[in-house]
């Protein structure tokens, strides 16, 4: 999840911004923070406007009925029509987190100023406290990853007991300071932390992208020119990146060692992966305003597999246990001021997305944290965490 130091730093600009654990989190706030300048009026989000399959350039639209003919390897489940979205149990938290991610075997990890809670059943207790207020946050199945300024130091999940600790190297953007925010994501054995300094090029604020191998004390710069809205999943890490010598942008992935693979790409958009699919996602342009061009690529090569079409209200797809789980609309019925209705669909497949099932977030739903997935909810003070439980009738 982003710091709001940095929300703040990079709301001016035009493009969109991840949160390293959980994908709809950062979807939520940045679309708040625009909502509350601007109404945004969009197409109906219980229709999904999926267009025929037509070659357009070197791409493919998607649709629901000849999903599969594009080499693809996902095949529409329709057999997954009877689902519902609810809240489930309640753990509160202790003060209002700052950042928040999950471990693969479901454990909730966050942060409330300087100090790093780790949820046990229906409660939370201390893991740490660290010197300053935590930038970012990764954790896996063994530590957890906390990212102040230019360190990272990780915790034993077990005893809180410190682990291991990494200083990121100086950026030549800001060579005597430090980052004014940063996120962070666990992905394959490996920590990777992108960092941002208050420096732009064209309009653009770029980002530093490190990654870290617990069990080595050396830190891997993977690039010096990324974007905002990086990725991560089982299959690696992804982000949009500048590369020395050449022009032009690209898709990235990481693993846990090696250089990144590249694909050229013509458009940026946010990311998010699921599956063996990576998302490249942006709401309408001024020629479609009311259509979101949703790109799709293989994880492990980058392989373009044509793209998909939904209202522009459609944001923030996560991977479930039951399917992909997106942002459907965000709105304020009282007024830009204000609690905001949070809607989310459990959609059929990336190649069908036709929502299966909706539901209304409950009490100003801030952050949704994936896989489980679970969200946190400011309708209460302090701030509740709740499992959002997607069951078959």
């Amino acid at each position: 999840m982003l710091t709001d130091e940095l929300m703040r730093s990079l709301s001016a600009h035009a493009h969109d911004l991840d949160e390293a654990s959980g994908g709809l989190m950062a979807g939520i706030e940045r679309r708040l923070t625009r909502r509350r300048r601007r109404r945004v009026v969009g197409a109906a989000a219980g229709t999904l406007a999926v267009l025929a399959t037509v070659a357009v350039g070197t791409e493919t639209v998607i649709s629901g009925d000849r999903a599969g003919t594009t080499g693809s390897t996902h095949t529409p489940d329709t057999s997954r029509s009877h689902f519902q979205i609810q809240p489930g149990g309640s753990v509160t938290l202790q003060g209002d987190p700052t950042v928040i991610t999950e471990t693969p075997n479901g454990t909730i990890v966050y942060a409330v100023a300087s100090t790093v809670y780790v949820v046990h059943g229906q409660s939370s207790t201390p893991l740490t406290t660290v010197s300053s207020d935590v930038f970012a946050l990764a954790a896996d199945n063994q530590a957890a990853y906390v990212v102040t300024g230019r360190t990272v130091s990780a915790y034993s999940l077990t005893n809180g007991q410190q682990t291991g600790q990494w200083l990121l190297p100086r950026s030549p953007a800001s060579p005597n300071g430090v980052p004014n925010g940063a996120g962070a994501s666990a992905v394959d054995g490996a920590i990777f932390v992108w960092s941002a300094f208050e420096t732009e090029q064209a309009g653009d604020p770029y980002f530093d992208v490190t990654r870290i191998v617990p069990g080595r004390q050396s830190v891997d710069v993977l690039s010096r020119r990324a974007y905002p809205n990086p990725a991560a999943s089982a299959t690696g890490f992804y982000f949009y990146t500048g590369r020395p010598g050449q022009a032009g942008n690209y898709l990235a992935r990481a693993g846990a060692s090696g250089a990144p693979i590249y694909t050229a790409v013509t458009h940026r958009g946010e990311l998010a992966a699921a599956g063996d699919r990576v998302i490249s996602y942006s709401e309408g342009d001024r020629a479609a305003p009311h259509v979101a061009r949703w790109r799709l690529y293989d994880a492990s090569n980058l392989q373009p597999l044509g793209h998909v079409e939904l209202p522009s209200s459609f944001t923030s797809p996560i991977e479930t246990a039951n399917g992909i789980l997106a942002v459907m609309d965000v709105h304020f019925p009282g007024g830009d001021t204000g609690f905001p209705i949070v809607e989310v669909a459990l959609l059929n497949s990336l190649e069908d997305p036709k929502p299966l099932a909706t539901a209304t977030l409950p009490d100003e739903a801030r952050d949704l944290v994936g896989p489980n997935p679970f969200i946190v909810s400011n309708g209460r003070v302090p701030p509740v965490l709740l499992n959002l439980r997607i069951t078959s009738e």
